[in-house]
């Protein structure tokens, strides 16, 4: 039987790759990988998540397949006890040919690029090209990633403030922001300080939210006419980062994927529950409204934004064709470049 070498890419090897990879690069990796899931018929297989409860962990196991890309499984351990470590990601990609792994890839940094590419995607269409202040609630890996490639694909972007619960991980991240952006301007909220949060949401001409909070972050009443927003931390339908007047304000709700966010886009769930709002006319995915190059389709946003005061919402839980595609776009790369350790197995 032929010898079988197993690529390892680690944390560090997948941050290299990463750091080299232009922004624009990885919007259109997302926008190839939304535009086949959402149009493409037998082109991606999804089958919804499986999980497992150890002691201090709910771990999930999420495998898919991307037509002419490859076919993955990603094993997310999601703490249960209050840790802080951060969430254990790990990516295996299979050789279609053999059915054998032949790679395994450190995913923690894969999950939060993809998913913030996800959203720079609907940033760079759907908000005013003019807009000069983001406001981010959270601190973790996906806040950070949200921040990078959102100040990459929009240069006007001149303030942005950041809120968490705690200041420890912020203001190493801030003071860390403040040396790679001179330009702009940083800024930190911490705790519940509701006056300094409805200033910064007034403010703010794009909103990402990347918390795990149950409850609503901010009053809907306070975000200003043409905002647009990103939420991506609520994954449960007993969870809500915004509340119904932020989900109300939107024409239509952008989502990845209209089938998963069903199942776990609490706030959003709840709108249509409660007759505000149907799926079949609702919900749009972003794969609908970008094409085969990732280009935009103007008649389809126009349908999501048609005054420059429309409010517009993407909605993200994660789609497991997103963690195939990045994951063997840096196998790619690193198999170019001959990065990682190569096991025999």
């Amino acid at each position: 039987m032929a010898t079988l070498n197993v690529r390892i890419l680690s944390h560090s090897n997948v941050t290299s790759l990463l750091n080299a990879a232009s922004p624009m690069s990885l919007l259109e990796l997302m926008a190839r990988t939304f535009h086949t899931f959402s149009n493409v018929p037998g082109a991606t297989q999804v089958p919804h998540r499986m999980t497992v409860k150890t002691d201090a962990h709910k771990v999930l196991f999420m495998p898919s397949s991307l037509q002419d890309v490859g076919t993955a499984i990603k094993i997310v351990s999601v703490p249960t006890k209050g840790q802080t470590s951060g969430i254990p990601a790990t990516t295996l990609v299979i050789d279609e040919e053999t059915g054998e792994v032949k790679a395994v890839v450190n995913a923690r940094a894969l999950t939060a690029v993809r998913t913030a590419a996800g959203s720079a995607l609907a940033t760079l269409h759907l908000s005013s090209p003019t807009s000069t202040h983001l406001l981010i609630f959270g601190s973790g890996a996906q806040s950070r990633s949200h921040i990078d490639l959102i100040l990459a694909i929009r240069p006007t972007l001149t303030h942005v403030t950041i809120w968490n619960r705690t200041a420890g991980r912020l203001d190493s991240m801030v003071s860390e922001l403040r040396t790679l952006h001179p330009s702009v301007t940083f800024r930190t909220i911490v705790g519940s300080g509701s006056a300094y949060i409805a200033s910064a949401v007034r403010q703010a001409d794009i909103i990402c939210t990347c918390t795990n909070t149950s409850t609503p972050l901010f009053n809907g009443a306070d975000v200003k006419p043409g905002a647009h927003l990103n939420c991506v931390g609520s994954y449960t339908p007993d969870m809500e980062e915004v509340d119904q007047v932020t989900v109300g304000k939107a024409r239509m709700v952008v989502v990845d994927s209209v089938e998963a966010c069903k199942l776990e886009a609490g706030e959003f769930i709840r709108e249509v529950n409660e007759g505000r709002r149907t799926y079949d006319d609702g919900w749009i995915e972003i794969g609908r409204l970008v094409d085969a190059e990732g280009k935009i389709v103007e008649g389809v946003v126009r349908g999501v934004r048609k005054e420059e005061e429309d409010v517009t919402i993407f909605k993200s839980v994660g789609i497991s064709v997103q963690d195939c595609a990045i994951a063997t776009w840096v196998l790619g790369r690193a198999e170019e470049l001959s990065i990682g350790n190569l096991v025999e197995y």
